[in-house]
């Protein structure tokens, strides 16, 4: 992945987490460019060989006074502080874009969710549904909750194995459902099916 698309893909998980045009075009006044100023100086208040500690403490002071919201404390490493930084600097020039009516490419207003997250662990994100359902503990026909962008409503996913003709599992197939109720009830009629195909065989 190259340094732009680590960006792209960084911005996107904004927008996934409610960062989006809506949220960013009621901060007009340079919140959104100050909040990427102050991640950009905070990776530069790492310690190191360059700069003593007491310059790490007088540039981490400077960041937490550009940053524009309460609860400042980065704990990423500089590289992924820079790509955040960048991320929320696309992020102002995408709101001052849309405010002067310039067509862009814009995050903030896609409607097409492309992360997804499991709900039992929503730290790690994934880029499509078949990854995220294949980082699922869940066994087949259970429902597996699945989060979306904050546009984008929940939904639940079920492995279902297929089988050969010779009855072993060759592979699996995702069904996915609005509601747990309906991957419930899609299970049901699945082990339904099944036992009435058992049942008829053993006749």
């Amino acid at each position: 992945m190259s340094i732009l698309e680590e960006i792209a893909a960084e911005r996107r998980r904004q927008v996934a987490r409610g960062y989006d045009a809506t949220h960013d075009d009621a901060h007009v006044t340079g919140e959104i460019a100050m909040a990427g100023a102050a991640y950009a100086i905070h990776a530069a208040a790492l310690p190191g060989a360059i700069h003593g500690e007491v310059l790490a403490r007088w540039r981490r002071g400077m960041a937490m006074t550009a940053y524009p919201w309460p609860g400042f404390a980065p704990a990423k490493p500089d590289r992924a502080l820079l790509i955040t930084a960048l991320a929320l600097l696309v992020a102002e020039v995408e709101r001052l874009d849309r405010a002067e009516w310039r067509p862009t490419l814009d995050h903030g207003t896609a409607d097409q969710a492309d992360l997804f997250w499991l709900a039992e662990d929503p730290e790690e994100s994934f880029d499509s549904l078949a990854q995220a359902v294949g980082e699922s503990c869940a066994p087949h026909l259970e429902p597996i909750h699945i989060t979306r962008a904050t546009r984008m409503s929940d939904l639940y996913a079920v492995r279902v194995p297929i089988a050969d003709g010779a009855g072993d599992i060759e592979g699996t197939e995702i069904e996915t459902f609005p509601t747990r109720e309906g991957a419930e009830a899609y299970i049901a009629s699945l082990t339904s099916e099944a036992e009435g195909d058992s049942a008829a065989g053993a006749a």
